[in-house]
């Protein structure tokens, strides 16, 4: 039988301030380099980071905006066939999952964070616990294996789609007006 060493969850704590970015994207580095299945990814990892990032810069810009910044929580941690990062805080409640889809055919500016969440991460789910927790879940599957058995960076997002920019996303049939 082969022995398994189980991977931990990695967690950081910070204040929710814009000044602290830098230290949540190191942390979220560390820990998605330290992932078995994440090491040899560097692109795959860049992903994941920046919309991880993107969820802690709406908790600070959001979040805490009526007061003192409060403080913001990470955790990182392999579930069964990818990892699950949780984003915490205790500010307003706010449910990023409800944000419509942007008009990409009319872009404006800014309100593009939760949507590249969207199109990064499998699934992006919220949940506000004991009323007083925001828990922001980012979910992000193993990509399917090829023939070959190496995995693939490409992958569909929660709808079913390539991200733009991969390798058949560009055969994929638009389905802009069926969200």
């Amino acid at each position: 039988m082969e022995a398994r060493r189980q991977q931990k969850r990695a967690l950081f704590w910070t204040c929710a301030d814009s000044s602290r970015l830098a230290e949540i994207a190191a942390f979220l580095r560390r820990a998605l380099s330290n992932l078995a299945g994440y090491r040899d990814r560097a692109e795959e990892r860049y992903l994941i980071e920046l919309a991880a990032v993107e969820a802690c810069t709406n908790v600070i810009r959001y979040a805490y905006r009526n007061g003192p910044p409060g403080r913001i929580g990470l955790s990182v941690r392999p579930r069964g066939n990818g990892l699950e990062i949780l984003v915490l805080d205790r500010g307003a409640p706010f449910d990023p999952t409800e944000i419509p889809r942007p008009d990409l055919a009319n872009p404006g500016e800014g309100g593009y964070g939760v949507f590249l969440m969207r199109e990064i991460m499998s699934e992006v789910r919220y949940e506000r616990r004991g009323g007083r927790w925001n828990c922001l879940y980012l979910i992000r599957k193993e990509p399917a294996q090829e023939a070959g058995g190496s995995a693939t960076v490409a992958k569909a997002n929660s709808r079913g789609r390539l991200p733009r920019g991969t390798a058949g996303a560009d055969t994929e049939k638009s389905r802009e007006g069926s969200e």
